[in-house]
């Protein structure tokens, strides 16, 4: 990462933290905080394809987008894409509460992880000014601020029986993964879709010949991040209700309301 990309970080999570404190502290009815998220969720997505509006501003009026763009290849494509959904799903219903804990907490740390490996913020290697690389950049974060603002704003409590749900996600992005592999690597009229798809890493390791760093091992490196938040957040959340005299019960004890959906 370079001193460029560093100070951008710092500051654009600054200024995600303050806006999700800000809108925690104001808006404080259910329809704000849905409405907070939906714009932030539209922003992200309309960021993510915008590639193929600039590019039809030069290239013979013919827009073009990478596959990354057009399809969910990769873990934040795949977050983005189901933020349009959950933004959209009633927050009472099994389908929000299966999808949420996955889209919140993967947005936040996905987004942070490619964020912290980008090397400059809106310039490629030379130098120059990249729309591609800016429009990722900008997508990302507003990713991040999406899906905090899903935990910040009470939308999400992350709680150890979250795990499940996170887990199963994690597998189905395994398949999504698999599949988009084969159908990329067909032919079409003699010739390969795509030779090098790496959905999901799961062909080639994300860098270098590292083993380790193929999607199957991510997987499981992220099943265990992402179990070991769930179960600090609960403690922490827990404890802070019990100080204000709160009898929270914790999610894995029986004695949990059968309808403690948070």
């Amino acid at each position: 990462m370079t001193p460029q990309m560093l100070t951008f970080n710092i500051i654009s999570l600054s200024l995600i933290v303050i806006i999700c404190v800000v809108l925690r502290c104001t808006v404080k009815d259910h329809k704000g905080k849905v409405a907070a998220l939906r714009v932030f969720a539209w922003l992200t997505f309309l960021l993510h394809i915008s590639i193929m509006w600039e590019t039809s501003l030069y290239n013979n009026a013919t827009g073009e987008a990478p596959r990354s763009v057009l399809y969910p290849l990769y873990h934040c494509n795949v977050v983005m894409y189901l933020l349009m959904v959950v933004a959209y799903l009633p927050q009472d219903k099994k389908a929000f509460k299966f999808l949420a804990p996955f889209v919140s907490l993967g947005g936040v740390l996905g987004g942070l992880l490619t964020t912290f490996t980008y090397m400059f913020p809106i310039w490629n290697d030379a130098g120059q000014f990249s729309y591609e690389q800016a429009k990722s950049t900008f997508s990302h974060i507003t990713m991040i601020l999406a899906c905090l603002w899903m935990l910040c704003g009470g939308m999400v409590k992350l709680r150890v029986k979250s795990i499940p749900s996170i887990i199963a996600m994690l597998l189905l992005e395994g398949a999504n993964g698999l599949i988009f592999n084969f159908l990329l690597t067909r032919s079409i009229k003699g010739q390969v879709i795509y030779a090098d798809a790496n959905a999901m890493w799961l062909r080639f390791p994300i860098i270098g010949d590292n083993k380790a760093l193929m999607g199957y091992f991510i997987g499981i490196y992220a099943a265990v991040v992402f179990s070991l938040v769930c179960l600090i957040w609960e403690l922490v959340a827990v404890a802070s209700a019990r100080k204000k005299g709160i009898n929270e019960p914790y999610s894995w004890k029986k004695q949990a309301v059968a309808d403690y959906n948070d």
